[in-house]
């Protein structure tokens, strides 16, 4: 069970999954899968830690696509270049 305790440098790569996802998820799948695989990391910490980095990037651009989205178009310089009713 000590194999699951999650110690600084399984911190730093699970830190690092999660940024890693926000540049490219299937490179942190692949990493999170080769860590595991490799033995440095417990499968569990590697499984969520991909799973938050790519849940919290998709939460963060749906968030910025929904209450960034519509006001960003009614401002004067945006509306100038992009027609709103062709979005």
């Amino acid at each position: 069970m000590s194999e699951f305790f999650l110690n600084a440098p399984t911190l730093a790569v699970s830190v690092g999954i999660v940024l890693l996802s926000f540049i490219s998820e299937d490179a942190a799948a692949v990493s999170s899968a080769l860590l595991v695989l490799g033995g440095p990391v417990a499968w569990p910490v590697g499984f969520v830690s991909c799973f938050l980095g790519i849940w919290a990037g998709d939460l963060g651009i749906y968030s910025a696509a929904r209450w960034g989205g519509r006001p960003l178009l009614r401002s004067r310089w945006l509306a100038r270049r992009i027609d709103p009713g062709a979005v």
